[in-house]
């Protein structure tokens, strides 16, 4: 396959703003062929469709309401939603449940839930966030069909919680801020997931990295620092060292997890 057909599974390209194609073009230069660019709310439902209509790249849009995002109005959205659903091969995403932003637990739980039966409806794969509420999305995906796609966008947790995803054929992925964990936590946990349940991520332009000591600590050039084009390629780098398989392994196991996971795209 060679290392021009790396995968960015979860991006907010619509945040680039003026600067999305040259983005693009570089991140592609740099060896990034398909990105998965996620909405956040109404408000930039239209911008990520319309960069997923950028040509030279593959760009997967996906749509929805992240928990950050809902309000009192959030339920008037989803109409909307749906008809942007109908008309659109877009997944369901960013979406989830998080326990530590100040928007009402109930109403996320409200929201969540009219999201899963949207993606379920249309059969469409769910990208999903968690802050100290697994439980709680790990019961709404258990009540899926197991054909509906989910990802879990820049996991941190522990062995246990990522066999919960898996048993339900789920897929974590990953992000540079996995590395702020403690090493042996982070070898413990990539020893664990088998090849066929890892996607990997930038969350750009959102995530902050980690710290340049700690990016040197795992080999990952400086330049990550100041040019965020190579965050795909170094994050590749860094996963296959620590699970000590090559980048060849690494790249075709993730773009047959990214086969399965967009197969309703």
């Amino acid at each position: 396959m060679g290392n021009r057909e790396l995968l960015d599974a979860h991006i907010h390209l619509q945040n680039f703003e003026a600067e999305t194609r040259r983005y693009l073009a570089r991140s592609a230069a740099a060896g990034c062929a398909v990105f998965i660019t996620n909405s956040t709310s109404e408000r930039d439902w239209q911008q990520v469709l319309d960069v997923s209509a950028e040509p030279g790249v593959q760009v997967r849009a996906f749509l929805g309401i992240h928990p950050w995002q809902v309000d009192e109005n959030s339920l008037q959205s989803l109409t909307r939603l749906e008809q942007l659903l109908v008309a659109s091969r877009s997944g369901v995403g960013e979406i989830g449940l998080d326990r530590v932003c100040e928007v009402d637990f109930g109403l996320q739980l409200e929201l969540f839930s009219a999201q899963l039966e949207l993606a379920q409806c249309y059969k469409r794969p769910l990208s999903l966030h968690s802050v100290r509420a697994q439980n709680e999305i790990i019961l709404g995906i258990k009540g899926l069909r197991r054909e509906i796609p989910c990802m879990f966008h820049s996991f941190a947790g522990s062995p246990q919680q990522a066999g919960q995803i898996i048993d339900h054929g789920g897929l974590v992925s990953l992000a540079f801020s996995l590395l702020r964990q403690q090493p042996e936590r982070v070898k413990k946990l990539l020893a664990y997931l088998p090849l066929s349940s890892i996607l990997l991520e930038s969350d750009a332009p959102e995530q902050r990295l980690p710290s340049v000591a700690t990016l040197q600590e795992y080999g990952v050039a400086e330049r990550v620092q100041t040019d965020r084009v190579w965050v795909i390629p170094e994050l590749y780098a860094v996963v296959a060292r620590i699970k000590g398989i090559s980048l060849e392994a690494l790249e075709e196991n993730i773009w047959e997890n990214y086969r399965r996971f967009s197969a309703g795209l």
